[in-house]
């Protein structure tokens, strides 16, 4: 019974440590594609887009991503203004 319980209780903690330990990588790569997108812009310029995509950080990379692809060459300023822009725009 005392080695079964063993095995039972160290398994579950493998499985629970596998769990976390995916997670937590799959959230910095998160958190790295954000803040690469994210640097050069000014702390009101991304609380403007931030503001226009209700929050949603994917979306704001995505349409940061999305003008920067459009206009090669654009800083990632640039890109949040053009971001921002549109969406203002399409959303009149």
């Amino acid at each position: 019974m005392g080695i079964r319980l063993f095995l039972v209780v160290a398994i579950a903690l493998a499985i629970i440590w596998a769990v976390f330990k995916s997670l937590r990588s799959r959230g910095a790569r998160a958190g790295e594609n954000s803040r690469d997108s994210f640097s050069g812009i000014p702390r009101a310029d991304l609380n403007r887009l931030r503001t226009v995509c209700r929050g949603d950080v994917e979306q704001m990379n995505r349409l940061i991503e999305y003008e920067k692809d459009r206009r090669p060459g654009i800083n990632n300023r640039e890109a949040c203004l053009k971001a921002i822009a549109s969406l203002t725009r399409d959303n009149r």
